[in-house]
């Protein structure tokens, strides 16, 4: 028997291909506990079918690579936003300057799409807020982030 997944727009990888295959948005995700446990939840069902609103069918062991795909590209942002923190440790960071200065280390999309990372790096400024490891500051219409 085969067991199959639709995901829809729920997972995308390191990055939304274009037609042709090639990287065009970052992933979408704006929540980082829930996108990592869909990844979980999925892996958990062992599906031998993914299907997806914006990548070819995965089957077999391309299902465990894309799931593979998702949680690392989490993982390198995570790591990338905090080190940018830790850059900016004394005035904290805005979301742009994490979208410049983590953007080209987090994939190869155009240029013209790279705004699109405020989503899933907001994500992970608000994740870093949740567990006690940075605070936000407002400061007269600018919103930045310190490590604590």
């Amino acid at each position: 028997m085969n067991r199959a997944v639709f995901v829809g727009d729920a997972l995308h990888g390191g990055f939304c291909p274009n037609a042709s295959g090639a990287p065009s948005l970052p992933p979408a995700y704006y929540v980082v506990g829930p996108y990592l446990a869909t990844v979980q939840a999925i892996e958990d069902l062992h599906v031998d079918w993914i299907y997806s609103g914006h990548w070819p069918t995965f089957h077999a062991s391309q299902v465990s690579d894309f799931l593979d795909e998702c949680r690392n590209f989490v993982t390198k942002a995570s790591s990338l936003v905090k080190k940018t923190l830790e850059s900016h440790r004394e005035d904290g960071a805005t979301l742009q300057q994490c979208m410049d200065e983590c953007g080209p280390a987090l994939g190869t999309w155009p240029e013209h799409n790279r705004w699109l990372l405020m989503y899933p790096l907001h994500g992970h400024l608000t994740h870093l807020e949740q567990r006690g490891l940075a605070t936000r500051i407002e400061n007269q219409g600018r919103t930045r982030w310190k490590l604590i």
